[in-house]
């Protein structure tokens, strides 16, 4: 219960949430988008709980944090570029779920969620436990960002959703590599 309510409560309007909505808005996919996010989520979570002290004394938590930044302005500047073209077909399906993964992923290893979860297993000692609450804890803050974003898919047009879908990754990267997000 104290993951499941720490992940509503950290994850409530927070950059993964706000990307699920974009992503489902841009995507008009929303169980590829939800099983990839959720994949993300639930990968980072048990890299948080099995290894994830140990890999932040690897890999230093500034790096993750460029990378993370860096990809979101990158993936902010493809999206204004590409904003016009017509809607990815089946082929690019496998591309877009892959994208969606590694974006989630990346931003949140190392993110204050992880962190928390990695505390919660050390202070509770309660692995699965702390797994499953933060797992349900994600599934329905990124449910109710896809009810959002299919929402907003519905009443917009795609150009206008791609356009400040590349808006909002480009500040979501600045945030980040600003130290704000």
């Amino acid at each position: 219960m104290t993951a499941f309510g720490l992940i509503l409560a950290t994850e409530l309007g927070d950059k993964t949430m706000l990307s699920t909505i974009v992503f489902s808005a841009r995507y008009k996919r929303p169980y590829m988008v939800l099983a990839a996010v959720m994949l993300a989520l639930s990968t980072v979570t048990l890299i948080g709980i099995g290894v994830g002290f140990l890999l932040t004394e690897i890999i230093p938590l500034y790096i993750l944090i460029y990378i993370s930044g860096s990809v979101f302005i990158i993936l902010g500047f493809y999206y204004l570029l590409t904003a016009k073209k017509e809607e990815e077909d089946s082929i690019r399906a496998t591309a877009s779920f892959a994208a969606v993964f590694w974006i989630v992923f990346i931003s949140e290893f190392g993110d204050k969620t992880q962190l928390a979860v990695i505390s919660l297993t050390i202070s509770l000692i309660a692995p699965i436990e702390v797994f499953f609450g933060a797992t349900l804890g994600f599934l329905i803050i990124n449910g109710i960002a896809i009810l959002i974003g299919e929402t907003i898919s519905q009443r917009l047009p795609l150009v206008l959703i791609k356009r400040v879908a590349a808006i909002l990754f480009i500040v979501f990267g600045i945030l980040i590599l600003s130290g704000v997000l």
